[in-house]
């Protein structure tokens, strides 16, 4: 499957602009941050202004670049896929390839995807990344009690991932 697929499913989480308090990443319009934004438009060589302005063309671009491409998505088999990226949107490229690597078992755990843990996707359920990401929220919230206010959409994000998961089977 494609990035665009993924794409479909993500934004539906993803609103429009938020600004929440409790949030760490600051000002985020369609699951992408103002420090995010700020640094694609410095990369094209455009003045950076609010990410409450941000384009659809700019939106693809970044979750391809930054997400999508940066986990490797296109050599994993859908739906997993589809986890991996969903994952680095929320949790960044980094953690989301370390949850892939805790699912997968008997991989080193350094959060950097290359051939092995590639390999390893090519018969790893998309459940079982669904799985560590969910182990991975709660315990955000057990160490960090202002996220309590995200973790009921987290989860049913996580939810419609497994369902979506299931589907693919």
């Amino acid at each position: 499957m494609s990035l665009s697929k993924a794409l479909e499913f993500t934004l539906r989480w993803e609103g429009g602009y938020a600004n929440h308090p409790a949030d760490h990443g600051g000002p985020t319009n369609r699951g992408i941050t103002q420090a995010t934004y700020d640094a694609y438009l410095k990369s094209i060589g455009a003045q950076p202004h609010s990410v409450k302005e941000i384009h659809d063309e700019e939106v693809e671009a970044i979750y391809r670049v930054n997400y999508w491409n940066s986990c490797r998505c296109d050599e994993v088999p859908w739906p997993l896929s589809l986890a991996v990226f969903d994952c680095a949107v929320n949790s960044g490229p980094r953690q989301s390839v370390r949850l892939l690597q805790q699912a997968a078992g008997n991989l080193i755990i350094d959060g950097v995807i290359g051939p092995k843990t590639i390999a390893a996707c090519q018969a790893l359920p998309a459940s079982k990344v669904v799985d560590q990401r969910e182990d991975f929220v709660r315990r955000i919230v057990e160490h960090d009690p202002t996220q309590q206010v995200f973790l009921r959409g987290w989860l049913s994000r996580l939810a419609a991932l497994r369902r979506v998961a299931i589907e693919a089977k």
